[in-house]
């Protein structure tokens, strides 16, 4: 059952699902400019090859977190607009298997995108002779844990939002601010309490993501099991 949830669930958010792998590729299409920038003044054919790869890497990172936003806040959001998940309410499946299965959708289009741009860095410093090359690109983005942890914040708020609100676009910013105010507020806080000289600031962001994340997919999980009419 729950696969068949997932199928449809899937099918529901195909456009989003293909905006995403058109965002992968554009983003390997825009790295060409910026590997023809890094690479200037070297003729190795493999110099060119690391910097593209490991650049398209990471704006297509950049890419994924809009498209995650837009998922996690329309996944549960748009079905509740058009009243169509009244509909599962007769079948077997349980508000939790459908909650479960909207996670694991969200999360899975996640993780390809991570996938893919870990996989693309991978090929880039394994090119012989490259290592600075892509030590170059990377010094030049945000580290790549800080993409993970923001990846489970949108989406563990679009998720929470869409339990409450069926206005997929508020959950879609909603889901988009996240990670801004809470950079905001994290910084505040270690401009009042000096946080920085007992923690770096990507682990104090990374620890308060994941913490927020958690609490948003648990209070949404509640709203959703527990509401009388979704």
């Amino acid at each position: 059952m729950l696969r068949q949830l997932i199928v449809k669930d899937i099918q529901l958010s195909r456009l989003v699902i293909m905006l995403a792998m058109c965002g992968v590729v554009s983003s390997f299409g825009l790295a060409i400019l910026v590997s023809r920038e890094i690479g200037s003044g070297k003729d190795s054919y493999l110099t060119y090859w690391a910097c593209l790869l490991s650049s398209g890497a990471f704006i297509s990172l950049f890419f994924s977190l809009p498209i995650l936003a837009l998922l996690s806040g329309s996944i549960i959001a748009s079905e509740r607009a058009n009243r169509s998940i009244e509909f599962m309410e007769i079948l077997p499946p349980t508000r939790t298997q459908m909650f479960i299965c909207k996670s694991l959708v969200t999360g899975g289009v996640s993780a390809m995108t991570l996938w893919l741009s870990a996989a693309a860095m991978a090929i880039s410093s394994l090119l012989p002779g490259q290592v600075d090359v892509v030590d170059a690109v990377i010094a030049k983005f945000p580290d790549f844990s800080w993409f993970v942890v923001t990846n489970f914040l949108i989406g563990a708020t679009g998720l929470a939002g869409s339990c409450f609100s069926s206005n997929s676009g508020l959950c879609t910013l909603l889901a988009l601010a996240a990670p801004i105010v809470l950079q905001i507020g994290l910084f505040l806080l270690s401009q009042q309490f000096e946080l920085s000289l007992y923690v770096s600031w990507l682990n104090l962001f990374k620890l308060s993501a994941v913490t927020l994340g958690t609490i948003f997919i648990c209070l949404g999980w509640r709203r959703f099991v527990s509401v009388e009419s979704l």
